[in-house]
């Protein structure tokens, strides 16, 4: 993902030392009981599958009630929004190496990400690099301060298609046989749920759901939780990363439980599966709230959490011009 020059020179600054850290005895517990969380994973193939699927099967099922309800077009688009970012983050983010331990079911997980434009080999390719070298400029997928126009833009309608926006993880780069392909079956498969969308409504307004007003929501969506997973964090492989947690709001931006709302006990332990993520989450939790009641990697209730966002995001904002002055 693109990133810049003056962003990395403001994360830079960031250091772990203003952070109250784990003890080293509580983070050893956790490895030792995220390693037992793996052997558990081992064990039970089936389950493992099954819960492995379970999200997408929900997600389908969530779509087509939220449908056959003839809810409104506008409540349709949110949960159409969600669905599609949902399915997104889960299948990039667990197949890039991450929790699937069946070959198969990686693959074709992560293939079903081009159904909504996404494009799983460019994803994988900069991944890595996000989680051995978190924060810094050889990090992939670099969100730690991102320029407050370049955020900003991104969150508009219409964003990459009327005006340019660099910021996404989900594709990018030179254009190459994998990418043309998301294109080509993301856009085939919406337009078959535009016409499922349109004959149920009777209208054309299931083109408000499926083109504009969905894909909208779903990337504000994405760009939040990019932004608030790391946003002023320290360039640290394991406190770089903040908890979104279990709050509504929490859950909404993080794309669910299977999403991302755990994400320093996901950058802790990478390869555990989605749903031992929950577990071991609550454990990091009791750690962090031990080592400080309002540990920064704990972005508290909802209110507390998009409001430190806008602070974090004014904070950067202060630094681009005092950096924009000096240049001037």
């Amino acid at each position: 993902m693109k990133s810049y020059p003056a962003e990395h020179q403001i994360a830079s600054q960031l250091s772990l030392k203003e952070f109250k850290t784990i003890s080293e005895t509580q983070m050893q517990g956790l490895r030792e009981f995220s390693s037992r969380l793996h052997q558990w994973q081992k064990r039970h193939p089936i389950l493992d599958g099954f819960l492995t699927l379970a999200p997408l099967l929900i997600l389908s099922g969530v779509w087509g009630v939220a449908l056959s309800l003839g809810l409104h077009w506008t409540l349709m688009s949110l949960i159409h929004g969600f669905v599609a970012y949902s399915w997104v983050v889960y299948s990039l983010h667990e197949c890039a190496g991450h929790g699937v331990r069946n070959d198969s079911l990686r693959y074709w997980i992560g293939q079903s990400s081009r159904l909504w434009m996404a494009d799983p080999e460019y994803y994988r390719e900069f991944h890595l690099s996000h989680h051995t070298k978190l924060g810094t400029n050889q990090d992939g997928t670099f969100t730690h301060a991102v320029g407050t126009v370049r955020l900003l833009k991104s969150l508009l309608p219409f964003s990459g298609i009327l005006f340019p926006n660099d910021y996404k993880v989900h594709m990018g780069g030179p254009k190459t046989r994998s990418q043309v392909l998301s294109m080509r079956v993301g856009l085939a498969f919406v337009v078959a749920l535009s016409a499922v969308v349109c004959a149920t409504y009777e209208s054309a307004n299931g083109f408000w759901v499926t083109l504009v007003f969905g894909p909208w929501v779903s990337f504000v969506l994405d760009r939040l939780r990019e932004s608030i997973e790391h946003q002023l964090m320290p360039q640290d492989r394991t406190y770089g990363a903040r908890e979104i947690g279990w709050t509504f709001a929490g859950q909404i931006v993080a794309g669910g439980p299977w999403g991302q709302p755990f994400h320093f006990t996901h950058h802790l332990a990478p390869g555990l599966p989605w749903y031992l993520q929950v577990i071991l989450a609550g454990k990091s939790r009791r750690a962090l709230l031990h080592a400080d009641a309002q540990h920064p990697v704990l972005t508290g209730n909802s209110a507390k959490m998009l409001r430190d966002f806008v602070e974090n995001q004014r904070k950067i904002y202060r630094q681009e011009r005092i950096r924009n002055a000096q240049a001037s």
